[in-house]
C-alpha cells in the first residue's frame, strides 16, 4: 500500500482504512501495530494435531496404547520406602489402591487374629500364631508373576484396602508394588491413492521415520511416560487423483492436445455389385475434424476408364444430417474437440457431439462403391487440481507445491498442471513459517506521539 504517493503528497485516512479494514470514524489510532487492523505476526498453514487418545488424522490412524510398565516395590523402609500403604506396629490402618497400583502386602505378627476389608466387605483374615503371616491383594496394574496373591479378585484404583487387628498382633511391614504406566503410539498412513505423508521432525518420533508411503505404519513411541502425541506434516507427494489432509486432488481431462498429423479411417464398407452400401461410427470426444465420403463407379461404354455414378447421405441418431449429394463431395464437420483452427480453408458443415452416431449410405455402380468415416483427433491432457476441502480453514501452500505458492480459502480450488498423461506426480508443500510483520509501524499511536505517516508506505515485513 502506498499512502496517496508517499512523502509530500496529502494523506488520507481512508486509505489506510481501505486496506487494513475498519470502520467509519476512524482515528490513527486504530492502526497500531498489534492491534485488531495490522497485526504484528503472521503464521503459515498448521497441520499439526496433537492427542492423548487413539483417533483418525486426515489420513493416519494414530493408535494410543496402555502398556504395562517397570514394577517398582515401595516398603516402609530403605530408600524406597515413599507411599507405603501401611506404618509399621500399628493395629487398623487403610490404604486407597491408586491407579498404579500393583499389589498391596502387609506382614502380620503377633499372637493375634487381623482381619482384611475392601470398601468396608471383609475379603479375609490371617492369625500369625507367632510366627509373620503375609496378605497380598490384587490392584488394577497387576501382572502374573508380581506377587503371589492372598485373593485372586482384581481390585480397582479408588478402592479401600484396610485392616483391623486384634490385641497382641499387628503389622509388622508392608510393599506397596506398582506398576508405571506407559503408552506405546503408532502411526499409520491409511491414504487409499497412495499418496506419501512427510512429517515434520516435531511429531511424536521425531525425526526417526518422517516419510510415510501409503500402508506404512510405524511405532513412534514405545514405552512412553505420556500418551500425548503429536502428528504434523509439511508436505503430501502423490499421483493422480488424492489427498493431502485437507486439500483434495483430483485430476480432469479434455482433449486439447496436438491434432493428428493426418485424418484416419475410422469407419469403411465397400462392394462390388448391388444397389446401395453403407457404414456406421460412433462419434468420440477426442473427434476434432469428422470426414464423410461415399459413392459408386460404372463402366462407360465398355472404356476401361470408370466414371463415377450416384451419390451418398448420412444420418445422425436416425435423422438426417444432410440430404443427397455427389459422390465426389467430402462432408467436414467439427467433432467434440474442435478448437476451429482445424484444417484452415477449408469448408465444414457443422458440428458433431460425443456419442453422435452417423450412418452413410451409398449407391453402388457396376464395378464397385463405398462409404467411410475419417477422423483427425487431439491429444488428451490432464489437469490437476487442488481443493481446499476444509470448511473453514484458509490454507497457504509453499512455493515448491506443484503450480506455486498459493493462497486456498475454504472451498477454493486451483489448477495446479496441465500434462500429457494422466496419474501425473504432483506435490502440495504447506506454508508452516511464521514471523513478524509490519515492523516498522509503531505498536503505540496516541495523542501526542508523534508519527511519520510514510511508514505506512513500507510497513516492513507484509503479513503472509
Amino acid at each position: 500500500m502506498a499512502v496517496n504517493g508517499g512523502a509530500g503528497n496529502a494523506i488520507s485516512f481512508s486509505e489506510i482504512q481501505a486496506f487494513y479494514g475498519g470502520s467509519d470514524p476512524i482515528s490513527i489510532s486504530e492502526y497500531a501495530r498489534g492491534g485488531d487492523n495490522v497485526p504484528s505476526s503472521f503464521a503459515g498453514a498448521s497441520t499439526a494435531t496433537t492427542g492423548t487418545s487413539s483417533q483418525t488424522v486426515d489420513d493416519f490412524a494414530v493408535t494410543v496404547t496402555e502398556v504395562d510398565g517397570s514394577l517398582v516395590n515401595l516398603t516402609t523402609s530403605g530408600s524406597n520406602q515413599a507411599d507405603a500403604p501401611f506404618p509399621i506396629s500399628t493395629n487398623a490402618a487403610s490404604f486407597t489402591l491408586l491407579n498404579t497400583t500393583s499389589f498391596v502386602n502387609v506382614v502380620i505378627t503377633g499372637n493375634g487374629t487381623c482381619t482384611f476389608f475392601v470398601n468396608n466387605s471383609q475379603i479375609g483374615s490371617v492369625s500369625p500364631d507367632g510366627s509373620a503371616t503375609g496378605f497380598t491383594i490384587r490392584g488394577p496394574q497387576f501382572v502374573s508373576g508380581d506377587r503371589t496373591l492372598s485373593v485372586n479378585t482384581a481390585f480397582s484404583a479408588g478402592d479401600v484396602f484396610s485392616l483391623s487387628c486384634t490385641q497382641g498382633s499387628s503389622t509388622n511391614t508392608s510393599t506397596h508394588g506398582v506398576r508405571a504406566i506407559e503408552y506405546d503410539i503408532t502411526f499409520q498412513n491409511n491414504n487409499s491413492t497412495g499418496d506419501t505423508y512427510n512429517l515434520t521432525s516435531n511429531s511424536t518420533g521425531g525425526s526417526s521415520k518422517t516419510a510415510y508411503a501409503a500402508g506404512d505404519s510405524f511405532l513412534a513411541q514405545n514405552n512412553g511416560s505420556s500418551n500425548q502425541f503429536v502428528l504434523a506434516y509439511d508436505n503430501v507427494t502423490g499421483s493422480g487423483p488424492g489427498t493431502a489432509g485437507d486439500i483434495n486432488v483430483t485430476e480432469t481431462s479434455a482433449f486439447t492436445g496436438s491434432l493428428d498429423s493426418t485424418a484416419t479411417v475410422r469407419s469403411q464398407n465397400s462392394a462390388t455389385t448391388g444397389s446401395t452400401v453403407s457404414t456406421s461410427y460412433t462419434v468420440t470426444a477426442s473427434d476434432a475434424a469428422i470426414f464423410i465420403t461415399g459413392g459408386g463407379l460404372n463402366h462407360v461404354g465398355g472404356e476401361d476408364q470408370p466414371e463415377g455414378t450416384g451419390s451418398h447421405s448420412a444420418t445422425r441418431n436416425g435423422n438426417t444430417l444432410y440430404n443427397p449429394t455427389s459422390h465426389t463431395t467430402t462432408m467436414r464437420y467439427r467433432g467434440p474437440a474442435s478448437d476451429g483452427t482445424e484444417y484452415s480453408g477449408s469448408t465444414f458443415y457443422g458440428s458433431l457431439s460425443t456419442g453422435d452416431v452417423l450412418v452413410i449410405t451409398a449407391t453402388v455402380g457396376t464395378i464397385s462403391g463405398s462409404c467411410q468415416v475419417s477422423t483427425a483427433r487431439r491429444a488428451a491432457q490432464y489437469t490437476t487440481k487442488f481443493t481446499n476441502s476444509s470448511g473453514s480453514k484458509s490454507y497457504t501452500l509453499g512455493g515448491s507445491s506443484t503450480g506455486g505458492a498459493a493462497t486456498l480459502a475454504a472451498g477454493a480450488t486451483r489448477n495446479a498442471q496441465t500434462t500429457n498423461s494422466s496419474n501425473s506426480n504432483w506435490e502440495v508443500h504447506f506454508d508452516t513459517s511464521s514471523g513478524n510483520c509490519n515492523t516498522n509501524i509503531p505498536t503505540t499511536i496516541s495523542s501526542g506521539n508523534s508519527v511519520n505517516l510514510d511508514l505506512f508506505n513500507a510497513p516492513g515485513t507484509p503479513v503472509g
